[in-house]
């Protein structure tokens, strides 16, 4: 049985995933102002809500075809979408973190940094996947989302958002040179 304190948990990372991808949905072909603020709160807000997060014992009761179901996956179209609406984003900012870090041979920075936009799109979809289940409105469809969001963070979508995390940071507050 789910408990009230996981209820609570699931509510508010519910709210915050749903914010996330608001932000990325609403997201046009130019870059809003406040872009990377706004980007910066949301992603802590996901990272910091997702620690009290933890998976419902219900989920390990349910048969395979409601842990696996179709209609909780995006099509990679959408990722694809989703990726590259990112990268307009971050257009002239990534290319200077990027050299910057190739100047310095620090190639895995360089690299860290080149793929946030794929970095965001996961955490996009990954997400995404857990709002579908939860928007269910039911107790199998909470304890999918409670499994998608916490043990997919824990093993996939935690290390995108970290990566994103430090790109964002240091395009706002890293001494690059223009």
């Amino acid at each position: 049985m789910a408990s009230a304190k996981n209820d609570s948990a699931l509510k508010k990372f519910y709210g915050v995933a749903v914010e996330y991808c608001d932000f990325v949905d609403g997201l046009k072909s130019w870059r809003p102002r406040h872009f990377y603020l706004n980007l910066q709160s949301l992603l802590a807000k996901l990272l910091y809500t997702i620690l009290f997060v933890q998976i419902d014992e219900f989920y390990y009761r349910l048969p395979n075809e409601k842990t696996n179901d179709e209609k909780y996956n995006a099509k990679h179209s959408d990722y694809k979408r989703t990726a590259k609406k990112m990268e307009r984003m971050f257009l002239k900012d990534l290319h200077r973190v990027v050299q910057y870090h190739k100047e310095n041979k620090d190639e895995e920075a360089a690299y860290r940094a080149s793929i946030v936009s794929n970095d965001l799109a996961e955490l996009y979809q990954d997400v995404r996947k857990g709002i579908v289940a939860f928007e269910e409105a039911s107790k199998e469809g909470r304890a999918v989302a409670s499994w998608e969001w916490r043990f997919n963070y824990e093993i996939h979508w935690g290390e995108h958002l970290l990566r994103a995390i430090t790109t964002v940071y240091e395009i706002l507050y890293d001494p690059l040179p223009d």
